[in-house]
């Protein structure tokens, strides 16, 4: 957290602004992605009202190979997450730390990896799936900033200005009595998916990145 917070007010200078205080208790943080270092930008949402609350990511095993990267994630309370291998237990364990009233980071859109396509990558439904699974909020995030490394046309980290706005929690109470139901979970997955689409594209619009998202997709 310590990093977080100091690469957020020297390097990335966030920016961030709340339609409202993010809820007491359990929730998710559905973000969409644009690079490995929004952990450190998505680390602000619960940590700016004085208390520090952690955040349990999920996040591709990947990062956990290399001594730096096990240390900057483990210590972001990450969970290893092996893409495509169907594994349960980081689900069970996310499910898990909800119900006991932590916090547990999602992004949907599964990796920050571009290419020719939408302005979101299609969301996986595991962030709907554990919502109603757990029978919590999901508070959803959106940021800009860092297109350029998205897409390939950056030339490094460097100074930049990041901006995040974090919206009013998504409750689903009326979608438990259905959590395995396929339908129900694809349901709750598109409305979370609209909400950050309805903050992000008017941000990158403002801020001066939509030019790099319109060049690399369809709509």
């Amino acid at each position: 957290m310590v990093a977080a917070f100091i690469l957020n007010h020297t390097i990335f200078q966030l920016e961030v602004k709340f339609d409202e205080k993010p809820p007491k208790g359990g929730y998710i943080i559905a973000s969409n992605h644009l690079h490995n270092m929004d952990h450190s930008w998505v680390m602000q949402v619960p940590n700016s009202f004085g208390k520090f609350r952690p955040i349990f990511f999920l996040a591709k095993d990947s990062l956990f190979k290399n001594p730096i990267g096990n240390l900057y994630f483990t210590n972001m309370g990450s969970i290893p997450v092996a893409r495509g291998s169907g594994e349960k237990a980081p689900v069970v364990k996310a499910v898990k730390l909800l119900k006991q009233g932590h916090i547990v980071g999602l992004y949907p859109e599964g990796t920050y990896k571009r290419g020719i396509g939408t302005v979101l990558r299609k969301f996986k439904t595991g962030v709907g799936r554990m919502a109603l699974e757990a029978q919590v909020p999901v508070v959803p995030v959106a940021h800009t900033g860092g297109e350029d490394l998205t897409y390939k046309r950056g030339k490094g980290f460097g100074f930049r200005k990041v901006y995040m706005r974090v919206g009013k929690p998504l409750y689903f109470d009326e979608y438990y009595d259905r959590a395995d139901d396929n339908e129900a979970i694809n349901e709750v997955t598109e409305e979370i998916k609209t909400a950050i689409r309805k903050m992000y594209v008017p941000m990158a619009r403002k801020w001066g990145w939509w030019d790099i998202v319109k060049e690399h997709t369809k709509k």
